[in-house]
């Protein structure tokens, strides 16, 4: 049995998985819990007062999503464990973004999950309680807000340089790439076709005076079967070619109707996502077939002020397996590991400094001191008469 017995929320339209969530929490001790087979009604009991959730991603009118971020605009102290049913490198980061404590998904290690989840939400959950002032005297309660927020407010802000000698190792091993890495085309990619001298060959070509993007619509696209269907040449299989392989190909095939054919082959859709606390989030094309994480960040804007630049992940999808990197990019003894090189569909997530709430609202805490000391001020003075 539990000391300290949390309310705990279960939401999963999916009856036997909520079971099974059910029977996995009650058997570490947990038995205040109620079960809910919609985002709706347990945003409608949000009354309750719960301490912790477990939500499911995937729900019918209120979607998981949707009902995190309700749940923390009612009460952002509340614990919320997003629940998957498949490992998606995108939606747990959204999660997080919003707001979720862990994101753990449905599989044979599912009870263990949960299990760690709850001994991490109690450990946090003791040491808040621990946290509580105990107030006395109200009148020296007073005095001591006041020195409180004087003293939050003098407190040196933790600058973070990039490159600095000393800092802390992260514990992710780097991510490998090879090192004659090129990019190989793939199923859904978008292409652009410059055959010098032939724009009726040409399909967005580099050029023409107004050369096509990817969203300008103008694009050759690799079908399920690693094919292209090439003007006047009908379908060429592209699929699994590098750039140069590519163009060599399609040279040799234009190369019966034309002399000496000049073609240009580029990828318009490899892009990577960058998430959190950078100035330009989100997706970026990569021009090139080696691109570095500092490249990648520098194209993002930058870290802005609540940057955590200790703790920068990359994320890879390999298969249906995600491997996860964290590089510190204040120390300059590890630049060459860090400057890892990004590769088409990676995300790059900059998670925020722990002091970003405080950093944030310290421009109100600093008028609530003025006019804590000034009543302070009043009082003394009329006590004084």
């Amino acid at each position: 049995m539990q000391p300290d017995q949390p309310k705990i929320f279960l939401v999963d339209d999916d009856l036997f998985c909520l079971k099974l969530m059910e029977q996995a929490i009650r058997s570490q001790g947990y038995h205040d819990i109620q079960t809910f087979e919609n985002g709706s009604d347990c945003l409608n009991s949000l009354t309750e007062e719960p301490d912790i959730i477990f939500l499911d991603q995937m729900m019918g009118s209120v979607s998981g999503m949707d009902a995190l971020k309700a749940i923390k605009r009612f009460n952002p102290d509340i614990f919320v464990v997003f629940v998957s049913g498949q490992q998606q490198v995108e939606v747990a980061v959204e999660s997080l973004k919003f707001g979720a404590f862990d994101y753990i998904v449905k599989n044979e290690s599912q009870r263990t999950k949960v299990s760690s989840v709850l001994e991490k939400i109690m450990r946090v959950r003791q040491r808040l309680n621990q946290r509580k002032p105990v107030h006395t005297n109200r009148f020296f309660s007073l005095f001591q807000l006041f020195f409180l927020l004087l003293a939050l407010l003098l407190l040196p802000g933790c600058t973070q340089n990039l490159f600095q000698a000393a800092g802390r190792r992260p514990d992710a091993a780097p991510l490998q790439a090879p090192l004659d890495y090129q990019y190989r085309l793939r199923p859904e990619d978008k292409l652009s076709l410059s055959v010098w001298d032939h724009e009726e060959l040409s399909v967005g070509s580099v050029y023409s005076a107004q050369p096509s993007t990817e969203p300008d619509a103008r694009f050759l696209l690799v079908d399920s079967n690693g094919e292209v269907t090439v003007p006047k040449l009908g379908k060429v299989a592209l699929g699994g070619l590098t750039v140069p392989e590519a163009e060599e190909t399609l040279k040799a095939r234009f190369g019966k109707s034309v002399v000496n054919p000049l073609v240009t082959v580029q990828v318009l859709n490899k892009e990577v996502t960058v998430l959190g606390e950078v100035n330009t989030p989100g997706k970026l094309v990569l021009d090139k077939d080696r691109t570095s994480l500092v490249q990648v960040l520098g194209r993002a804007g930058d870290f802005n002020n609540y940057a955590d630049k200790r703790l920068v992940k990359v994320l890879r999808q390999q298969g249906s397996k995600v491997q996860e990197s964290v590089f510190d990019l204040t120390r300059m003894d590890t630049y060459v590991q860090s400057n890892t090189l990004i590769m088409p569909g990676d995300v790059v997530y900059v998670p925020a400094k722990s002091s970003k709430e405080f950093e944030r609202k310290s421009g109100g805490m600093l008028a609530v001191a003025s006019g804590l000391s000034a009543i302070i001020i009043i009082t003394r003075l009329f006590l004084s008469i």
